[in-house]
């Protein structure tokens, strides 16, 4: 199902793309042991350090936005109200359980998206047969918030699951917390104090 995966997460903060890169970098050095497991045995994991942060101005049609492709093929992309993350992996890898990386995959993304948001509130759904096209094309053309992309994913896609494991029923998972004390499957988020 899905050829990567695409999540989708409210943009809460204006960060620079220095700041973006030094985020990143902190967070991508948190999650080493999953990074590691997802090295070994990711599909499609290219090794790329540091992350290559750009700032793309505007065009014609073309709103700015600011994109960065990292380690082991995840990127980012900075919208006006919405951020996305990708990932080349199969989407279906991401929820099934004989999945080595379906794990450490939930980590980097629970992970990115508190350290981008202050929260563990994302869409996560698959890229690359037109699942979230419309959604993203919607936060970048137009400037759309986190909950019109998810309306449009709704719409499209039916209703949402609200766990990894019911991603075999439903076509795209929406976690919405507003406090990220925890990963996505319970382990207790250790203090960055």
């Amino acid at each position: 199902m899905g050829t990567h995966i695409d999540v989708l997460f409210p943009r809460r903060f204006n960060v620079t793309a220095s700041k973006l890169a030094e985020r990143l970098t902190q967070t991508f050095s948190t999650t080493a042991s999953s990074l590691l497991t997802i090295k070994e045995h990711a599909w499609y994991s290219i090794e790329l350090e540091p992350w290559h942060v750009t700032t793309i101005s505007s065009g014609a049609d073309e709103p700015a936005y600011i994109k960065a492709d990292g380690p082991y093929g995840f990127d980012v992309n900075l919208y006006d109200q919405v951020c996305s993350l990708g990932h080349p992996e199969r989407f279906r890898r991401l929820h099934v359980s004989d999945s080595p990386v379906s794990g450490p995959l939930q980590d980097v993304i629970c992970s990115v998206v508190v350290a981008l948001t202050g929260s563990a509130s994302f869409a996560c759904v698959a890229g690359g047969m037109g699942d979230s096209d419309q959604a993203l094309d919607l936060a970048y053309y137009e400037g759309a918030g986190f909950t019109d992309a998810c309306k449009l994913l709704e719409t499209k896609l039916g209703a949402p699951a609200h766990s990894w494991s019911d991603l075999d029923v439903h076509r795209w998972l929406l976690h919405a917390r507003e406090t990220a004390n925890k990963t996505m499957h319970g382990r207790p988020r250790r203090s960055r104090s």
